[in-house]
This record gives structure tokens, C-alpha cells and sequence, in this order.
């Protein structure tokens, strides 16, 4: 018999998606000291990223991008999706985002984006891809309207503005 790394990797996920948020949360912040807003964020977003996650190294990657409210580190990949064309769409976006500092439901910033890219004639197709790398520094994540609802508006803004500076 010959060892599969496929077979392995589906085992990995299986334990993984049994996995509670807060074994989760212990995976991804092995440091107990930490803000209690990160620890939220990951609790909200670990059980969603265990669904993709092929090992607890990859999960750790996936969710990175939460664990901190700083600049994040963008793949290189996905670095040509902030460019002369998206970055203003961003900007935009991030300037009309709701004032509030506090963080907007899912459905909420959901049904915000609707009306803000019917208002800018803009489909998701040529907004998500690159406000997904200026949030998350990843071409592939969840919902983009969940990630924004848990990171909230200022961290929203915040990364959204400091990505497109650097592209």
C-alpha cells in the first residue's frame, strides 16, 4: 500500500471541522494574551475557515489576517488585484463605508454593498476579488461581506486604504 497525501488531507479536515470554536481558538492563538476583540473575530471566523482548511498550519494562514488589526502581508499572487483600476473602487468604498467604529451585522454591510454597487453601477465581480486581497492579503476567503462585518469598519477602511497606497 502506498501512503496518500489526498487521504490524509481529507482525514486532517474531517478532525478539524469536529473541532469546537474554542479548541479552534486555542489552535490559532496559542498566546492566551490576547484583546478580547481578536478573540471574538477568530471565534467567529475559525469554524468557517476549518471548513477549508486541509491541516492546522493552513487554518493558522487562512485566519492570520485576524489575528491582528495591523497591516497585513499580501500574497504575491494576489498582490496584481490591487491595481490602477480597483484601488480607486476601494478607496471609494472605504470612504463611503458607514462612519460608526462599531462593527456591522453580516446581512447589514450585505445589504449595504448591494445599494452602494447599484448606486456606483458596479457589479461584485469588480469590487470582491480585490477587497477580499486588501482585507485578507488572500485571493480565496469566505463571504467578503462576512469578513467585513467581523474586521468591522475602521479595521475595513484602515487596510483597505493602506493596501492600495502599497499596490
Amino acid at each position: 500500500s502506498r501512503f496518500d497525501v489526498d487521504k490524509l488531507a481529507h482525514l486532517n479536515n474531517h478532525y478539524i471541522k469536529q473541532l469546537s470554536s474554542e479548541k479552534l481558538k486555542e489552535i490559532i492563538l496559542p498566546d492566551h494574551d490576547v484583546q478580547p476583540h481578536i478573540t471574538t473575530r477568530i471565534s467567529q471566523l475559525a469554524p468557517i475557515f476549518a471548513e477549508r482548511a486541509k491541516n492546522l498550519l493552513e487554518l493558522q494562514a487562512m485566519v492570520e489576517f485576524a489575528t491582528h488589526d495591523n497591516d497585513i502581508s499580501i500574497d504575491e499572487d494576489a498582490l496584481s488585484l490591487l491595481n490602477e483600476e480597483t484601488c480607486p473602487r476601494l478607496i471609494k468604498l472605504a470612504n463611503d463605508l458607514p462612519s460608526n467604529d462599531m462593527n456591522i451585522s453580516h446581512e447589514n454591510y450585505k445589504l449595504w454593498l448591494k445599494k452602494w454597487l447599484e448606486d456606483n453601477n458596479l457589479k461584485m465581480k469588480e469590487v470582491a476579488p480585490a477587497l477580499r486581497v486588501a482585507l485578507t492579503g488572500q485571493k480565496q476567503t469566505p463571504d467578503i461581506s462576512l469578513i467585513v462585518s467581523v474586521l468591522g469598519t475602521s479595521i475595513t477602511r484602515k487596510r483597505i486604504i493602506a493596501n492600495c497606497q502599497k499596490a
